[in-house]
């Protein structure tokens, strides 16, 4: 909890400091918005700490099979990529965050694609047993 109100004072404190920014000087508002971004995702990592050891945990436990740094690395795109696109749609360029989302996505697939083999030869499997 602690962390969310900090987080959430430090968005505020941002977002006013942008405003008057760009008030008198529009050409540096954007690196309001860039550092705001960045630091509140440093809060972000710092909350998702438990649940990277969590997850680090079944992954050296081997109950994951080998998908645990793969279900890590998902997750490591698909924020990073979230993030960009903010900055990029805060920034007014809404076509250039929606091609991090789309790269972002594909990464993901890219790297779900063993996985979705392994699942289609299990499917197949049990079809050729019954």
């Amino acid at each position: 909890m602690q962390l969310t109100v900090k987080a959430c004072s430090f968005a505020i404190m941002c977002a006013v400091a942008g405003v008057v920014i760009k008030q008198l000087r529009p050409d540096y508002s954007i690196l309001i918005r860039v550092a705001g971004s960045v630091a509140i995702a440093s809060f972000a990592i710092t909350a998702a700490e438990p649940i990277i050891a969590f997850i680090r945990s079944l992954i050296d436990s081997e109950a994951l099979g080998g998908y645990g740094s793969v279900m890590i690395k998902a997750l490591a795109v698909a924020i990073l990529a979230e993030l960009c696109a903010g900055i990029c749609r805060d920034c007014g360029e809404t076509s250039v965050a929606l091609g991090v989302e789309l790269v972002g996505k594909l990464e993901i697939l890219i790297m779900a694609l063993p996985l979705l083999g392994r699942l289609l030869e299990t499917v197949r499997e049990v079809l050729s047993m019954g």
